[in-house]
């Protein structure tokens, strides 16, 4: 809705203040890009967006054939320092799920983590991290020999996914208005955030939204980047509408609600799960 919750500054300039560093050294001296100056707007606080603008940028640096990256920040600054960490292995697990889930990465394969530290141009340590984060999405699995395989995906693992992803979904339209405090001050929901965005921002139960938060930096992050299927973007906004006038008070979670929005839901995943299997069928 062009509205801007988020800046950051990715340069491919060389960095006088990089050219000497205490306490320690560069691993590589290749050529790097640097991330500066990165912030989202409190407005937009918990909806997990700097993964986005972080994987953003990584994602243009990459494009541009760059595979080091060089952050810095205040020794005080202990969240930034904590983001511009985790993101690097966030980014990696995200492009080894997108493979994985557009079928380029076949089913079964197995994955070693030196052979992966080589495409990145990274140590292990993240890659390690990355592997920690496709496990638990249920992209790949650890056998008692140590060894890492790619789970097996047809159209009906990917249906039944995206089915379970919808039962989640309704679980945390009802969590989140169930919980809502009438006397909070009102916001305004926008209707042109994604429904599991929307709800993340407002979530209280920390099992559902680590279930929830898996779906959406995952499997629907993957399915909305693909071609997109007829009626998906109207069937979000009518989702988005429910859930924003319920949460601004002028719809409480009755029956008549829940089969509204459950109807909806239904209808949005399917569409996503046509759309993985779409892409998928490309990649055979």
């Amino acid at each position: 809705d062009d509205e801007v919750a988020g800046i950051g500054v990715l340069t491919t300039e060389r960095q006088e203040n990089y050219d000497a560093i205490e306490e320690g050294s560069w691993k590589r001296d290749d050529d790097y890009a640097a991330i500066h100056r990165a912030a989202i707007s409190s407005k937009f606080r918990g909806m997990h967006l700097s993964n986005y603008l972080f994987s953003g940028l990584i994602t243009i640096g990459v494009q541009k054939g760059y595979k080091d990256f060089r952050i810095d920040t205040h020794p005080g600054n202990e969240r930034m320092k904590g983001l511009s960490e985790k993101r690097l292995s966030d980014y990696m697990a995200e492009q080894i799920a997108d493979e994985i889930l557009a079928g380029r990465i076949e089913g079964g394969s197995q994955l070693k983590q030196e052979e992966l530290a080589e495409v990145f141009g990274a140590s292990r340590i993240p890659i390690r991290e990355a592997f920690q984060v496709l496990e638990s999405q249920g992209l790949i699995v650890r056998l008692a020999t140590k060894r890492i395989y790619t789970v097996e995906l047809d159209e009906e693992q990917i249906e039944l996914i995206f089915e379970m992803i919808g039962e989640i979904l309704k679980k945390a339209v009802q969590h989140v208005l169930n919980t809502k405090s009438q006397t909070e001050e009102k916001e305004v929901f926008s209707t042109e955030t994604r429904p599991d965005q929307l709800l993340l921002a407002q979530m209280e139960n920390g099992y559902l939204t680590n279930l929830l938060k898996n779906a959406s930096e995952c499997y629907i992050r993957f399915a909305t980047k693909c071609k997109e299927t007829d009626g998906k973007k109207e069937t979000e906004k009518a989702i988005c509408e429910k859930i924003a006038g319920a949460l601004n008070g002028a719809e409480k979670y009755t029956k008549t609600f829940a089969k509204a929005v459950n109807s909806e839901i239904d209808r949005w995943v399917l569409l996503l799960a046509e759309q993985v299997k779409e892409e998928r069928r490309k990649n055979r």
